[in-house]
């Protein structure tokens, strides 16, 4: 619990949802930030401009290499991708963040200039026949 809850306890608040009290003047609900990187627990009573530190962007997973989109620090352990300081000051806040969109799922590559072949978005499967090469005797 936290020191800036008041008064007797009639209730609890848990990640930003709280329960029926009586009388709500006594003390303040908890709220967990939803930021990437911040999670820190505020009440809105003390959330003012710049007190979150955060990163506004999705993290990037790639071949080892852990980063967030908004910033260029780019770290090979979890552990230390979990550490990146947050590159933007905002308010805390405890809405869903948005999910990043989707890559897309088939991609038209041409081979040539103006020659307009694609390669397919599933191509068909290629069947391969095993060839057994004997030597002269």
């Amino acid at each position: 619990v936290s020191r800036r809850v008041r008064g007797p306890l009639k209730s609890t608040a848990l990640f930003g949802k709280d329960f029926p009290v009586e009388d709500k003047s006594d003390f303040y609900v908890l709220k967990r930030c939803t930021h990437h990187a911040c999670d820190k627990i505020y009440v809105d009573e003390e959330n003012v401009p710049n007190s979150c530190r955060y990163h506004p962007g999705h993290p990037i997973f790639h071949e080892g290499c852990q980063k967030w989109s908004c910033c260029d620090t780019k770290v090979y352990g979890f552990d230390q991708f979990l550490e990146i300081q947050g590159c933007t000051y905002g308010l805390h806040t405890n809405e869903p963040q948005a999910v990043p969109p989707k890559a897309p799922t088939s991609t038209n590559v041409t081979f040539g200039e103006g020659q307009g072949d694609t390669i397919p978005p599933n191509p068909s499967p290629v069947k391969l026949s095993l060839i057994h090469i004997s030597e002269p005797t």
